[in-house]
């Protein structure tokens, strides 16, 4: 779906719901990879062994918190947008509703 901002400007909000969908993937993965490597170093009894998949888990603490942060900046773009298109359609309706006035009481001096 999209549609048009002032300013000409096109705001495609299905894009954005798709990239707000990839990055709650990314954060659920990032959560499975870290599940799966506490799983496999839990595994082992003799601490040395525990490291590497340890260290695995940590690839996925730093997809969840990849996928946290963009999806915070994502939604704050988002709503940012929103808000300035509501702006964008007050000043339209003022300046219409300006225009009428200058119309009805300029025109009649």
């Amino acid at each position: 779906m999209t549609g048009t901002g002032g300013g000409g400007r096109a705001r495609r909000t299905g894009a954005v719901a798709a990239a707000e969908v990839v990055l709650v993937v990314i954060g659920l993965a990032g959560f499975a990879v870290m599940g799966l490597a506490w799983a496999k170093g839990a595994g082992f009894a003799y601490v040395p062994l525990q490291i590497a998949p340890l260290l695995a888990a940590t690839v996925g603490l730093a997809m969840v918190g990849l996928a946290v942060g963009a999806l915070a900046i994502q939604t704050g773009r988002r709503l940012d947008a929103e808000a300035e298109a509501g702006l964008d359609g007050l000043v339209e309706q003022a300046t219409e509703a300006a225009a009428a006035l200058r119309r009805r009481y300029v025109g009649n001096d």
